[in-house]
């Protein structure tokens, strides 16, 4: 296979693919598990050793680096109001500024070692939490992990899916001992990792492809900003199942990256463990009886250049709406009692039978395990996302049920769960249960009364969501707030919104604020120290035109990512030997020379605010632009 990809290597594997022109995502596409890929220009490549301007001189710093490639790439591309700015980062002006922003970065995280004494690195998860933190009001940030003891994977298929979005990538992978057993390898112990940024992905031939990465561990001068290189791995899928001490882990389907040639003997191997996706924030709003629905980008036009919101018709009225997992999909409940799937590249529509099912369905909701958790008149029921034929988990009820929520799971480690809880509301019956699904053991249900001052009924809305985390009900324009108390009783929690005379929808984002939608259009508020809630102006979703309905994109795993994550990110000592392609300034047709074709294209783009033509990254396309480009006419470097 061809693993150093040139400009029509890449033009060959995205075949079919969604041009972006002017943005610096330049095309992705994802037709099936085996047919995807991913191409963005110009992401920094920032340094992780630093001498003498970082602890250990940023030798554990790859996650750091990491969040800061990716901070820069986010400022350069329409958001320049996020940490470190717009910049020619491959600069060496801007060297000290890049050292600046990934030691604040390194502060602000609430683990990490630097190497010195005891572990190396920091945890995704911390790298997670600080991303959503500073950028988290205006782009989804999702943290996905493999889970070897509970058969969870994370793939370069699912990032590719990711990517149809507008999402920018870092991944991290791990270095595990492994002992072939079978046609499957147990991964023995884990003995370091990496974090780095994904720039291109080419699923090659289905069975083997090529991974470019940015990588905080190129080797270089420890005082100065090395050229901006992709580095390639190939990879390819392993069958893997985890030596736990005690016993063993389920199979697992991973990516493992190698050089050249994958290990075929008990060897160390390299596996993806996880990866951290920016995508610019969504929201749906539809009408319940209307003949469609529309997704809103609060920023209008975003890096990818994006129409303010995009309206998908349909026939049959529309009841519910669902963001699929990598937000490519979107799954639809109808007046007609259909389940529907609408995959957002083409519009194509899939319906979804789960079998058996003779009851109409209330509700539905999609957890982040591809988890189908749906309510009929007289139960819940749990489905497979990816097999609907697989047995169902069927819980029965007390009471009939009329609204569905998942929520992640805090609390302390129980055996091998830590699933997300289904939370199912009987608004009729003014009653509550939370359902506990165990693999392998019958599913557990608690079942608490909902306050009689909050009035209920079978159209009431549940969302789960805020600080402290409560229950949000909507009846007829009025909502409600119930919370656990000490006692583990639910109680109903004062709240009331200023100026709001009717709520026709409400949904919590991931910094607890509260969004409405009332009277044509959206409302933000955000929590005061004395639990009191105030219009919150600076809202992305403010002052947005909504149907009646609304539900944002929200970031969230729904599963806590920590028990997997092991600190010690060493640069991987292989790094020097990957091939590597450095960036070719200026050639903006991708085809390894800057000539009179990247010239026209530059021309063509002259005075634009966001196109791949500006080529210093200070915003506008212009005479600057035209001397870098000028200054490196010929053939790119190789």
């Amino acid at each position: 296979m061809t693993r150093r990809l040139s400009g029509y290597a890449i033009a060959g594997a995205l075949a079919g693919t969604t041009s972006l022109l002017t943005a610096d995502i330049i095309a992705t596409n994802w037709d099936d598990p085996n047919t995807y890929g991913y191409l963005t220009m110009y992401m920094p490549d920032f340094d992780q050793q630093r001498l003498g301007d970082l602890p250990n001189d940023g030798r554990c710093h790859c996650g750091p680096t990491m969040e800061a490639d990716l901070l820069a790439w986010i400022a350069t591309h329409g958001f320049p109001q996020y940490a470190p700015g717009r910049a020619n980062w491959q600069s060496q002006a801007n060297y000290d500024f890049a050292t600046d922003i990934i030691d604040e970065i390194t502060n602000e995280l609430g683990s990490f070692w630097d190497g010195t004494t005891g572990p190396c690195g920091t945890t995704q998860n911390e790298i997670f939490l600080n991303l959503q933190a500073r950028v988290g009001d205006r782009f989804t940030v999702n943290s996905m992990n493999i889970d070897l003891v509970n058969g969870q994977s994370a793939t370069l298929s699912d990032m590719a899916q990711v990517g149809e979005q507008g999402g920018i990538m870092g991944l991290r992978y791990g270095r595990w001992d492994w002992t072939p057993v079978g046609n499957a390898r147990r991964l023995d112990s884990r003995n370091g990792g990496h974090f780095v940024v994904m720039s291109i992905l080419s699923s090659g031939d289905g069975s083997e492809g090529s991974l470019g990465v940015r990588d905080p561990g190129d080797s270089g001068v420890d005082t100065v900003q090395s050229t901006f290189t992709n580095r390639f791995w190939d990879f390819t899928r392993r069958t893997v199942y985890r030596n736990t001490g005690g016993g063993i882990g389920p199979l697992v389907g991973v990516d493992e990256l190698y050089r050249d040639t994958p290990p075929s003997s008990s060897n160390r191997m390299r596996v993806l463990e996880g990866y951290i996706s920016v995508v610019p924030r969504q929201g749906i709003t539809w009408e319940p009886f209307d003949d469609g629905f529309r997704i809103l980008t609060p920023d209008g036009p975003v890096w990818n250049d994006g129409v303010f919101d995009l309206d998908i018709g349909f026939l049959p009225e529309v009841l519910d709406v669902v963001p699929g997992p990598y937000g490519r999909t979107i799954y639809l409940r109808t007046e007609l009692g259909k389940l529907l799937c609408i995959r957002l590249a083409d519009a194509s529509i899939l319906e979804l039978v789960p079998p058996d099912l003779t009851s109409p369905i209330q509700g539905f909701e999609i957890d982040a395990f591809e988890r189908l958790g749906l309510i009929t008149p007289t139960d819940f029921r749990v489905y497979s996302l990816n097999n609907l034929q697989a047995d169902p988990r069927i819980v029965p009820l007390k009471f009939a049920p009329t609204d569905l929520a998942w929520i992640e799971w805090s609390g302390p480690r129980d055996g091998p769960w830590f699933k997300p809880r289904a939370v199912v509301l009987g608004g009729a019956d003014q009653r509550l249960s939370i359902v506990k699904l165990v693999d392998g053991a019958p599913p557990s249900v608690v079942t608490y009364a909902v306050p009689s001052s909050i009035p209920l009924k079978e159209t009431t809305r549940m969302v789960y969501g805020g600080s402290p985390a409560s229950f949000f009900f909507t009846t007829e324009g009025m909502v409600h707030r119930a919370a656990f108390n000490q006692q583990g009783e639910l109680e109903e929690v004062p709240m009331e919104l200023s100026g709001v005379d009717q709520v026709d929808d409400l949904d919590v984002d991931d910094q607890d604020r509260l969004v409405v939608s009332t009277q044509g259009k959206t409302l933000a508020f955000r929590q005061t120290n004395n639990l009191n809630w105030v219009v919150d102006p600076e809202h992305p979703f403010i002052d947005l035109p909504v149907n009646r309905r609304f539900r944002m994109v929200r970031s969230r795993s729904n599963w806590d990512p920590r028990f997997e994550d092991v600190p010690s990110q060493e640069p991987d000592p292989l790094v020097p030997k990957l091939p590597f392609e450095p960036d070719c300034l200026g050639d903006l047709d991708l085809d390894g020379q800057v000539n009179g074709a990247d010239l026209a294209l530059l021309l063509a783009a002259w005075l634009e605010e966001r196109s791949i033509a500006d080529l210093d990254r200070s915003g506008r396309v212009d005479g600057a632009d035209l001397a870098l480009l000028l200054g490196a006419w010929g053939l790119c470097s190789q």
